[in-house]
C-alpha cells in the first residue's frame, strides 16, 4: 500500500481563528472556559487547558467568568442563557458557520422551513437548528 501525505496538514481557517481567540482570552485563574470542546481535537483542547482555557460540558457549570463560544457555534437559546447568567461571551464561532446561522434565521423569518442534513447531535448541527 502506498501512503501519500498531503502537501499541507493543519487546521482550517475557522479552527485556527477559534484557537487564536481562545489563547487571547486565556485566564490563569480558570475563569475562561469553552462550552464544550472548542474543536474536535483532544490534544489541542488539553493544550488550551494547560494554557488557561478550560472546557465545561454544561452551561450550569459556569458561575462566573468568560465563556468562549466554540468553533461550531451555539444556539440562540444558549446565547440568551449566557447573557442571563451575566457571563462575558467571546464568540469564536467559525465565520462560515455564523453565516449559516444567519441564513437559517432569515429563512425562518421569511416563513420558510430550513432543512438541515447532518448528524442530529453534532454540536454544529445543534447550533444551526437553534437559529
Amino acid at each position: 500500500m502506498e501512503v501519500i501525505l498531503a502537501d499541507y496538514l493543519g487546521f482550517c481557517y475557522g479552527v485556527k481563528r477559534a484557537i487564536k481567540i481562545a489563547r487571547e482570552n486565556a485566564s490563569a485563574d480558570g475563569t475562561a472556559c469553552t462550552l464544550g470542546p472548542i474543536i474536535h481535537n483532544p490534544q489541542m483542547v488539553d493544550r488550551l487547558r494547560r494554557e488557561g482555557v478550560g472546557s465545561v460540558d454544561r452551561l450550569e457549570e459556569m458561575e462566573k467568568g468568560t465563556v468562549i463560544i466554540r468553533s461550531h457555534g451555539v444556539s440562540r437559546a444558549v446565547y440568551e442563557a449566557l447573557q442571563a447568567r451575566g457571563l462575558e461571551i467571546i464568540d469564536a464561532t467559525c465565520p462560515f458557520v455564523s453565516r449559516i446561522h444567519r441564513i437559517v434565521q432569515e429563512a425562518e423569518a421569511n416563513g420558510r422551513q430550513p432543512l438541515i442534513i447532518g448528524t442530529p447531535e453534532h454540536p454544529e448541527v445543534v447550533a444551526i437548528a437553534g437559529w
